[in-house]
């Protein structure tokens, strides 16, 4: 399976909750550039699962929209403050799809992927709208190998 990580695009600073916390313009633009990146590639994701959380959900849908054969699943585990033992255990019931796009939060995203890399949360980081993609033949810790990891800077320049 190839599993791919996406940071949500940038969001506002303020809202009434965390939760309801939306995109800013600079941020819409990441989430359709990062649809446009999904777009080109060769081996699509067959699934996006996203955090329920206002900023992930919306940039996940920009990617959906763009993708039309891609199916999108909200997941309650995926919403902040997720624990990477959670996640790999709902992941097994995803393990049929070649090819699977996670799109989250900080830290638990680079905790996630450190877990599967077989290293500690410290040595990664996941930029808002960044990308990290990892080959797992099993889900669980130590089975990731890095395919590829694309920062926002590099993917979305600033002006």
């Amino acid at each position: 399976m190839l599993l791919t990580f996406i940071r949500h695009a940038e969001a506002s600073l303020s809202a009434a909750v965390d939760f309801e916390r939306e995109l800013t313009e600079r941020g819409r633009q990441q989430a359709h550039q990062l649809a446009a990146f999904f777009s080109r590639l060769k081996n699509q994701p067959q699934l996006i699962l996203t955090s329920p959380l206002v900023r992930a959900r919306q940039t996940a849908e920009a990617i959906s929209q763009r993708l039309e054969s891609t199916r999108l699943l909200e997941q309650s585990w995926l919403a902040s403050g997720m624990i990477p033992e959670i996640c790999l255990r709902e992941l097994h019931s995803f393990s049929r799809f070649e090819n699977v796009l996670l799109v989250g939060h900080e830290p638990d995203l680079s905790s996630t992927i450190a877990s599967l890399l077989g290293n500690q949360p410290k040595n990664f980081k996941v930029a808002k709208a960044g990308i990290c993609a990892l080959k797992i033949q099993s889900v669980g810790p130590g089975y990731g190998i890095l395919q590829y990891f694309l920062p926002s800077d590099l993917l979305f320049p600033l002006p």
